[in-house]
């Protein structure tokens, strides 16, 4: 059932009109209002962007890779405008893979902590580094066979579901600060 249910949430279809009524009874009231006072279990992803989480999936290693290839999977088989979605399918991709809360917390983590050191839109005259030296720094942690290459291709960057331009440059940015900005636990490689 809770499979159907993300299928259908990924598709886009309108909620179905509820066909009835509630009572308003007193556990019902007692139980709304102990929900109220619980502690989140997670950082709320409700406004959470399809590209923040498309990115944590493509630093997110092996397990990041087999959701972006089960996107494109996704891609082939849709409707052709959908193929201009790859971001939305990567998220329906890491819900039905089980990941998607292990991603979402990282993405609102580091919007979080960029903002926090004052990153919220971060440039590299802010950041005061050269773009050539982050994109390259990011394809390495992205495990890219063609790092070192002088120019960033579509050929490199299709498979992870990126195009070169300002939007990659970004990512990478971003990418590059969270990790300077957020000690790494010990445990951590």
């Amino acid at each position: 059932m809770l499979r159907r249910i993300r299928e259908w949430q990924a598709s886009g279809a309108p909620a179905p009109e509820c066909s009835f009524e509630l009572a308003n009874s007193e556990p019902w009231t007692q139980l709304r209002a102990w929900a109220r006072n619980q502690p989140r279990l997670a950082p709320s992803t409700e406004d959470l962007q399809a590209s923040l989480l498309a990115a944590e999936a493509r630093c997110h290693g092996q397990r990041g890779r087999l959701v972006i290839a089960g996107a494109f999977a996704r891609a082939a088989s849709a409707h052709p405008a959908a193929r201009d979605q790859l971001d939305d399918l990567i998220v329906a991709e890491a819900r039905d893979a089980g990941v998607y809360d292990e991603l979402a917390r990282r993405a609102v983590d580091k919007q979080n902590t960029l903002d926090r050191c004052g990153f919220k839109y971060p440039t590299f005259e802010d950041a005061r580094l050269p773009a050539s030296y982050v994109v390259e720094w990011y394809l390495s942690q992205l495990d890219s066979e063609h790092r070192g290459e002088a120019a960033v291709s579509e050929r490199i960057l299709r498979p992870l579901g990126l195009r070169p331009g300002a939007e990659f440059e970004r990512e990478a940015l971003r990418e590059y600060l969270y990790q300077h900005l957020v000690p790494q636990s010990a445990d951590e490689p």
